[in-house]
């Protein structure tokens, strides 16, 4: 459960990339793969793929950008490298 490939692992990268996703959604105004992006100005521009130490283990997100660069992610800021008691808090649910 703890271990090098274990399912906290997994939980965690996929708990981070959906609230990151989510977040870019709220940020570009339409949910990923709609056709609403199109000449909005601003709209996804792929994935930069990031690896963040937690508690016990390192966990693979890709932060997705955006065209403007103006997407501040905030379950992983830009720039942080450790996430605190996301663990605790995945445990914890």
């Amino acid at each position: 459960m703890l271990g090098k490939d274990g399912i906290l692992k997994t939980l965690t990268a996929k708990i981070l990339n959906r609230a990151i996703e989510a977040e870019m959604a709220h940020h570009v105004g339409y949910p990923k793969n709609s056709n609403a992006g199109d000449n909005s100005g601003n709209s996804r521009n792929g994935h930069t793929e990031k690896t963040v130490p937690t508690e016990n283990q390192t966990v693979a997100v890709e932060v997705p950008r955006d065209r403007n660069g103006t997407f501040e992610p905030v379950m992983v800021p830009k720039y942080e490298k450790r996430i605190s008691l996301f663990n605790d808090q995945i445990i914890s649910l």
